[in-house]
């Protein structure tokens, strides 16, 4: 009789423990699951504030113009040996170094209309154009190196009685001024457009030192 009270205690401690093992198993996978929940509604509220800060920036950035029209803007030079758009001390302190005595110093600046991109050029007797990077004969090199169908050494603007003029320089596609093909020599003046391949250049400044 003994032996079974005792067993029948022994199944009801059994009992109870497997009951307190499951209940406390069911609110510790509840617990996990809200935070889960919780992890996951900040993650998304994370990537909603992401998504604010990278469209803030993109509404800031201002619109290309259409073909035709300048803007009053100067971008970043990035093309050949052109001096980069940057403080007038610093433009400054770049024309004294290059500065020869008795020569008088000519400043250009050329914008590539296909995109948008300004070099100021300062020097004394000629600026190449073309494919490549540079050419000894040349002070300074204009690289256009997106377009195919411009030559390594296309055209050169050359200095010639205080005056500038565009050369082509052998090209195998030749090189326009405004819209017409040159084979001597022309004239540059302020916003002339040079063709070389699908190119077009303008000639937004042309200054020189007083004598």
């Amino acid at each position: 009789m003994q032996y079974l009270v005792i067993m029948g205690v022994l199944i009801a401690v059994a009992v109870i423990l497997i009951v307190v093992i499951i209940v406390a198993l069911l609110r510790g996978k509840q617990e996990d699951q809200g935070e889960y929940e919780e992890d996951e509604e900040g993650e998304e509220h994370e990537e909603e504030e992401a998504g604010e800060a990278e469209q803030a920036p993109r509404r800031k950035r201002k619109p290309i113009p259409p073909q035709g029209e300048h803007t009053t803007d100067e971008g970043p030079s990035v093309i050949g040996q052109a001096i980069n758009h940057q403080s007038k001390e610093g433009q400054e302190a770049e024309e004294e170094a290059d500065r020869v005595p008795g020569k008088k110093l000519w400043k250009v600046v050329l914008e590539n209309l296909g995109n948008w991109q300004k070099s100021t050029f300062v020097f004394y007797e000629n600026i190449g154009i073309g494919r490549g990077n540079s050419f000894p004969q040349f002070e300074k090199f204009m690289t256009i190196k997106d377009d195919s169908r411009v030559s390594k050494m296309h055209c050169a603007i050359i200095e010639k009685d205080k005056k500038l003029y565009l050369k082509d320089m052998g090209s195998r596609n030749g090189t326009y001024l405004n819209g017409k093909r040159i084979t001597q020599p022309v004239l540059l003046q302020r916003d002339d457009i040079i063709g070389v391949g699908e190119t077009e250049i303008e000639v937004q400044s042309m200054m020189r030192e007083k004598d």
